[in-house]
């Protein structure tokens, strides 16, 4: 199955771990997809090794790409294993069947710099059966068969390991000597002037050369033309011509395209990834996109038209929700549900169909209670209004430090002191700290059944509260 396998394959070890490299390709250039191979197939790998200054490292062979089949066990190197054969059998199966592997390579650990590993007589076959070795079908030649075949009698079971013991038979010759030359056939035709695949540009150029340029980097040719990489020209007589394929209807994956222009006609791209999937149009000077998420049924859709503008939808058909956005040059205008406003600029104005209130013109509040007493928060812009309502539930004393209470988006920029009342009993009005770290502090003492009363206000500069 493997070509080039006449020839031992030397590698020197750099100590370092998965020092790799190709060493043979399948016979037909393809890969393990297109073997013949079924899964169930057993295959074998036989292959004879030996190390020069062997003193320690690994190595074994494997596939040269995905599934990185193992075809042979690891072997260990050292002062007394520094040679042997190698035999490793395997079931094909569906991973193997599914990889991109065109041949085999080597993989060595730690192989000493001054060590060098060989390989030689690689088969790799169907069956689990040894064989001796053997060229590729492609390579092999009348020499490379057995010649004489060997034949004994006795009356032991066992065959006989001794060559002597055989009576041997020449079954196969040499090739015989070369026949005469046959008569010259008729001239052919006149036919393509021919195609030049290189990575420099041809020296002899006559009307109709083609000319696949195979460098990795655009060249400039010496008629001025850019030339790109892996692209095909054709001469003219005086500079070098893209050579264009004009078709219709090709259907095909992965198309490349380097650069090219579309004549009027329609693009587009369906696509799936995971719960998404959706489409891609291009036709005239409009574009849409659009996707859907399978687990909700939402849509998204965008569309950009030269004359129409750009817009954007969104809608939920669970939850009977949508949005909009659309600007062109009539301005912008934003819709939700059954309800849409606008932005208009004249030139001079800039006008809105609706009332615009700033986020922090918005009034946020929260409130908790500390044993029974409420404290209200309401934010405006950048000030907070403590108001007090309620009735202590216990007697608070001893200036409790309670944390935690002022929630992120009303706590002060510095302790503020804020003061109450209790009604009836004035007396016993006392202050609190509210400070920026979110915790109170109850300087007075509270006692069960107290009202208390009061608003006051303070400033933050938390971000605004959702």
């Amino acid at each position: 199955m493997l070509k080039g396998t006449r020839t031992p394959k030397l590698l020197t070890g750099n100590n370092t771990s998965n020092q790799t490299g190709a060493v043979y390709y399948f016979d037909n250039n393809k890969n393990v997809q297109n073997q013949g191979l079924s899964v169930g197939d057993t295959l074998t790998c036989e292959f004879d090794w030996d190390v020069s200054n062997p003193t320690s490292g690994t190595f074994g062979l494997q596939l040269n790409g995905t599934n990185w089949q193992k075809l042979s066990q690891t072997i260990s190197i050292t002062s007394e294993n520094k040679s042997g054969h190698s035999k490793f059998s395997f079931v094909v199966d569906a991973g193997f069947l599914a990889g991109i592997a065109s041949g085999i390579n080597r993989r060595a650990d730690y192989l000493p710099t001054n060590s060098v590993l060989t390989i030689s007589n690689v088969i790799f076959t169907k069956g689990s059966t040894a064989i001796p070795w053997m060229p590729s079908a492609s390579e092999v030649k009348t020499a490379d068969w057995p010649s004489y075949i060997g034949q004994y009698t006795d009356f032991t079971q066992a065959d006989s390991t001794n060559p002597s013991d055989y009576t041997w038979s020449l079954i196969r010759g040499n090739d015989g000597a070369d026949g005469q030359d046959g008569k010259n056939g008729t001239n052919g035709k006149d036919g393509d002037p021919g195609k030049v695949v290189s990575d420099t540009e041809p020296t002899t150029r006559f009307k109709g050369l083609t000319w696949k340029y195979l460098g990795t980097s655009d060249l400039t040719a010496s008629d001025g033309t850019v030339i790109l990489s892996g692209t095909e020209y054709y001469w003219s007589g005086t500079k070098w011509i893209l050579n264009e394929i004009n078709s219709h209807n090709i259907n095909g994956d992965n198309l490349n395209v380097t650069n090219g222009t579309f004549t009027d006609g329609k693009i587009k791209s369906i696509w799936n990834s995971g719960v998404l999937s959706g489409s891609t149009e291009i036709e005239n000077s409009h574009i849409n996109m659009s996707a859907t998420d399978s687990t909700s049924n939402a849509t998204n859709s965008l569309d950009l038209d030269i004359k129409q503008g750009f817009s954007m939808h969104w809608t939920d058909p669970t939850s009977n929700q949508s949005r909009s956005v659309l600007l062109n040059y009539g301005g912008l205008v934003f819709g939700k549900e059954a309800f849409g406003a606008g932005l208009n600029f004249d030139g001079t104005n800039l006008s809105s169909s609706m009332p615009i209130q700033a986020p922090n013109t918005i009034v946020k509040s929260t409130q908790f209670t500390v044993s029974g007493i409420g404290i209200r928060l309401d934010r405006l812009m950048s000030f907070v209004a403590v108001t007090f309502y309620g009735q202590a539930s216990s007697t608070i004393n001893n200036s409790p430090t309670i944390n935690n209470l002022i929630p992120v988006g009303f706590r002060p920029i510095n302790p503020f002191s804020i003061d109450y009342m209790v009604p009836g009993n004035v007396a016993n009005s006392g202050y609190m700290y509210f400070n920026p770290d979110g915790s109170i502090r109850i300087m007075a003492t509270i006692n069960s059944g107290y009202y208390i009363r009061g608003t006051r206000l303070y400033i933050t500069n938390d971000d605004y509260p959702s």
